[in-house]
């Protein structure tokens, strides 16, 4: 019954790594035929053009190292705009503007995109003008509402949205109350993008006249609750986000079960930017998964407030389930968690679980990156550091024969106190070949010096003090400089 999934996994594995192997071949190849000078095959172009295509394919491949440097890209790019072009641009803002039908325009899919476009590059060139485009979209078109003698089909998009939600009919008194920028996809877009590009003032204002008061209905439907994501996201006033916090807080439970997980982990990720409402946001998801804090015999419940994360599922459903799944939306939402000021209680949450589970957790994509979360929060004291990696001893080759496992391994190996590296290595050491016997642990094996640990585990540890040593001597010169 499954064989004929099975054969065709099988099959697209090979296609994505043909793919690869064939796009990787083709960076390589361009940079070969420009060193001989040749620039293109077929129809030559100059070499100033050809090396801008191929610096955007290593761009592709290797990304960026942050926020900063994509938007230094940018205003590359921008600045390599002719100057008349961004008068051109000013200029196609300031007449739409003036057009009639300006409070329309957010409602039609192609023109909404053009003023999604116009709000993008005035961020670059104008930011003064982008307050004001800005302003003229929220009070013209983002405010109006839908007319009572609305038209059929707009009536009709409006009734499929709600009922596909099995939403009751006094939700659907609170949608048609809300202005009519959330009532049709392009507009919405239109504010998402709005929200990302807008200063602080202008985002205050959009979250003041559109947001207040509806969050936590917008946050559950599916039309809007990325809009509410956005807001959560780029929000830098604390009030607004206090007020925004109050509406979604007891809302935490319903978004996780309709599976509405952005929202929740855009409101912890806000919570820790913010520096604010850090305890009560823990509270509220110990409340929506059923493991509230509590003492006595009630305790053991509370434990499992890190598995409930893990999988975002309540306590009902996790106590029983024995699965390595970790929610993408739950794994970050512990990350954030473990940077807040006081992670007292997820921390003692992992360090309390068992050993196995955690090491299923630490060998998952996600997973992986809660131990990285957790070793390298400037939050957590040494000794609950200590703690996770003596609780991952007898697991530590099971660690480094798995992708994902053998960075939490490096990891772990880096922040361990000199005789918990010997510990380690000595695991490995005495299962070697096991180790060597996949990709990921021969890296491992070779990091670690693992070999020069079973010929002779002084010269390991000579190694080791010297390559301490260096590091010390290059942080005192630089301290020094």
């Amino acid at each position: 019954m499954f064989s004929g999934s099975v054969n065709s996994d099988k099959k697209s594995f090979p296609m994505r790594q043909k793919r690869k192997n064939k796009n990787t071949r083709f960076r390589r190849n361009a940079h070969g035929f420009a060193k001989k000078g040749i620039y293109g095959r077929g129809t030559q172009i100059d070499e100033e053009q050809f090396s801008y295509f191929v610096n955007i394919l290593d761009a592709m491949k290797n990304g960026f190292e942050s926020v900063e440097d994509k938007d230094i890209d940018n205003r590359k790019i921008y600045s390599g705009v002719p100057s008349e072009w961004h008068e051109t641009c000013k200029e196609f803002g300031q007449r739409l503007q003036m057009w009639p039908q300006f409070p329309d325009l957010p409602y039609q899919e192609h023109s909404s995109a053009l003023l999604g476009t116009i709000c993008v590059a005035l961020k670059v060139l104008d930011k003064k003008m982008l307050k004001l485009f800005g302003k003229q979209l929220l009070l013209k078109a983002f405010l109006k509402h839908e007319k009572e003698d609305n038209d059929e089909s707009k009536d009709a998009e409006l009734s499929k949205a709600v009922h596909s939600e099995n939403e009751q009919e006094g939700t659907l008194e609170d949608i048609s109350k809300a202005p009519k920028v959330f009532q049709h996809q392009s507009s919405v877009r239109l504010l998402e993008t709005l929200l990302v590009v807008a200063g602080p003032k202008l985002r205050s204002q959009i979250y003041t006249t559109l947001f207040a008061g509806r969050v936590h209905i917008l946050a559950e439907k599916s039309l809007t609750n990325f809009s509410v994501q956005k807001l959560l996201h780029h929000i830098r006033e604390k009030e607004d986000f206090e007020s925004a916090f109050q509406e979604l807080k007891e809302n935490i439970e319903n978004l996780l079960k309709i599976g509405h997980t952005g929202v929740v982990k855009a409101l912890t990720a806000a919570c820790l930017r913010l520096q604010t409402k850090q305890a009560q946001m823990i509270t509220a998801l110990q409340s929506a998964l059923h493991v509230p804090p509590s003492t006595g015999v009630a305790k053991e419940k509370s434990k499992f407030f890190f598995l409930c994360l893990l999988k975002l599922k309540p306590y009902e459903i996790v106590k029983d389930d024995e699965s390595s799944f970790v929610h993408l939306h739950g794994s970050m939402i512990i990350q954030d968690l473990l940077q807040f000021n006081k992670p007292i209680f997820i921390v003692n949450c992992i360090i309390e679980s068992p050993p196995e589970q955690l090491v299923g957790c630490f060998t998952t994509p996600n997973g992986s990156y809660i131990a990285e979360a957790f070793l390298q929060s400037r939050f957590i004291g040494e000794k609950s550091r200590e703690k996770l990696i003596r609780l991952l001893e007898g697991f530590y080759v099971e660690l480094a024969i798995s992708k994902h496992g053998s960075h939490v391994l490096e990891m772990c190996f880096a922040k361990a106190q000199d005789n918990y590296k010997i510990v380690i290595v000595k695991e490995l050491a005495e299962k070697a070949n096991m180790v060597k016997g996949s990709q990921s642990g021969r890296v491992v094996y070779s990091k670690l010096r693992v070999d020069t640990y079973r010929s002779s585990v002084n010269q390991w540890k000579n190694s080791l003090q010297q390559k301490q040593s260096k590091a010390q001597q290059l942080f005192k010169d630089l301290i020094d400089e």
